[in-house]
């Protein structure tokens, strides 16, 4: 059986603020050009919130009945709901340690996503990854120290895969929990929620944002071996677009929008 901390221990680890060495472009190895696009919606920090509520809530179809359901984390922050968008009950998953992050993962040739839990923390002080399907059977399952802040999903090669940061690395693992890559991320440990999209040319955009006490975000670009662009900038990041047949992408930061085009690509605003 595991324990999860105190709940004030949490709160306390996670207030601590850091700020970044450098703000700026810090690598390009490929070209890109960064514009203002506009203001951010004023509720932009809100969405991934139910109304009213600290509850997480997220969108995926776990049954593979091409209707997306709701997964909500539970009060105590230590479970998940899966509803229908009316609301009814469907399932309910229970942790033992507080659920840190949570979301959906896509399966092979069906339209029927897999559920990722993770978890905080294990008998070693760790994260743990749970990878089950809606049935709750079990497909993986592994524990990660140090442990990582919050994990994105994305493609790698092609394939569905998870991502998160680990320190100044960035961590792929299959849905099965191989390791499927790990590249730098310089500065990753001052950033704690990762997002993903692919782009043109087998690249790969992933925007990491900062705690609550850490109000930057960093954008990195990465092909199959390296980090080819690396930025930090103010303020939290909660969302990120592929434009231009996945040759530029749009960055939603707390205040504004923010359009990235690489390398000769000109395109009109979306």
């Amino acid at each position: 059986m595991r324990f999860a901390l105190p709940t004030l221990i949490i709160v306390i680890a996670s207030a601590c603020g850091h700020t970044p060495s450098r703000l700026g472009v810090i690598v390009e190895d490929v070209a890109v050009t960064r514009s203002r696009l506009g203001p951010s919606a004023t509720d932009v920090a809100l969405r991934e919130f139910m109304p009213g509520s600290t509850r997480r809530v997220k969108e995926a179809d776990v049954l593979g009945d091409d209707k997306p359901e709701r997964l909500i984390e539970s009060a105590d922050h230590k479970g998940l709901e899966i509803r229908t968008q009316s609301g009814d009950l469907i399932l309910q998953i229970r942790t033992d340690e507080y659920l840190t992050d949570f979301g959906a993962i896509p399966t092979t040739g069906t339209s029927k996503r897999l559920i990722v839990l993770y978890t905080y923390p294990n008998s070693e002080r760790g994260g743990t990854f749970t990878v089950m399907n809606a049935a709750r059977k079990r497909i993986a399952t592994w524990d990660d120290y140090p442990p990582p802040g919050r994990f994105g999903v994305g493609e790698w090669s092609s394939q569905p895969a998870l991502f998160y940061l680990q320190g100044d690395a960035l961590i792929i693992r299959s849905p099965t929990g191989a390791r499927l890559q790990e590249l730098p991320a310089p500065e990753g440990h001052l950033f704690r929620s990762v997002q993903v999209q692919a782009l043109a040319k087998g690249r790969t955009v992933v925007v990491a944002s900062g705690g609550g006490y850490t109000p930057y975000h960093m954008v990195c670009i990465y092909d199959s071996k390296k980090l080819l662009f690396q930025e930090v900038q103010n303020e939290h990041a909660f969302g990120v677009d592929p434009i231009d047949e996945g040759f530029g992408f749009v960055v939603t930061a707390r205040t504004d929008r923010w359009k990235y085009s690489l390398a000769n690509i000109v395109s009109e605003e979306p």
